[in-house]
């Protein structure tokens, strides 16, 4: 079924180019696959004459002595494998038939082509996830540096698309009657990279000068996808046995003994404490042996 509304009404326009990147030749844009095509095909055709190289290295014919051979009914001649060749002392050895190849030259070849393809479509090999492509990465900004070129490329791509996007969401309100300038509407693209949560959090504590920076309710919401409700369920578990370890902490240290931090001063100070009246020169034994020798030289002088 066909409305027969009409949508052009309010004059505005209802059709809009999007085009890729302009240049001087080609006003409408210019293919992203244009300038890697050639490089493309070449590299397909290396690597088809590598694999052709290798599969005949895979399974290579043979040379040897005339003896190795034998003729049947047909009066063919055949050679038939075997573990053991018995060969003559002026007879030449059987060997496989292979040659210099020179494959290094051709994966060189095929690395430099990637290399170029790359650069000119502006993807990098981290992009595609490429063998050693990614290094060490350890943190969201590292992989940030590794993707620069195609970050770089998207951000053009979102000027591009920005404005003609701003026409069209204010042609769209326009039919509903809401006036709205394409000036007027802020368009907000997204990283396309993932954040690294741990390095955010260390950058926010050290900006804050706090150590928490974010309350539990929303650090476990946000780590385990909980709703609120679950979330602050949680939340008050955690308080409650962090009360009742409190509780029992204090228990403990309100029923110590003098023989109990007696005897934790020892673990601490590795024997009798400085205070305890059985260590020589403590301020509780003054009539110790040590402190009737410091009384004396006191004297002298």
């Amino acid at each position: 079924m066909i409305s027969t509304k009409t949508y052009n009404s309010t004059g505005r326009k209802l059709l809009f180019a999007i085009t890729n990147t302009p240049t001087t030749s080609n006003p409408l844009g210019t293919d992203d696959y244009a300038a890697i095509n050639g490089l493309l095909q070449k590299a397909i055709e290396r690597m088809m004459a590598i694999l052709r190289v290798l599969d005949e290295h895979a399974d290579p014919s043979m040379t040897g002595p005339h003896s190795l051979l034998s003729k049947t009914e047909q009066g063919e001649t055949v050679f038939h494998t075997s573990r053991y060749y018995a060969v003559g002392n002026e007879e030449q050895k059987p060997e496989y038939l292979v040659w210099e190849a020179n494959p290094d030259s051709s994966f060189k070849a095929l690395e430099v082509l990637l290399d170029q393809i790359y650069i000119l479509s502006e993807m990098g090999p981290a992009f595609i996830g490429a063998s050693n492509s990614m290094g060490n990465v350890v943190s969201g900004t590292a992989m940030r540096y590794k993707m620069i070129s195609p970050l770089e490329k998207a951000r053009r791509i979102q000027n591009d698309l920005t404005e003609p996007l701003r026409e069209v969401m204010s042609s769209i309100l326009k039919i509903d009657n809401i006036d709205v300038a394409p000036k007027d509407l802020n368009i907000m693209w997204k990283d396309p990279l993932p954040k690294d949560p741990r390095e955010i959090a260390e950058l926010s504590r050290i900006e804050s000068g706090s150590a928490a920076v974010k309350p539990l309710l929303h650090v476990i919401m946000d780590n385990y996808e909980l709703d609120e409700e679950t979330a602050q369920h949680y939340v008050d578990e955690i308080f409650e046995t962090l009360a009742k370890l409190s509780e029992v902490q204090v228990q403990s240290k309100g029923g110590a003994t003098e023989n109990d931090d007696f005897s934790m001063d020892d673990k601490r100070t590795g024997g009798t404490s400085l205070n305890d009246p059985r260590r020589k020169g403590s301020s509780n034994d003054p009539a110790s042996t040590q402190n009737k020798g410091d009384d004396a030289k006191n004297n002298l002088k």
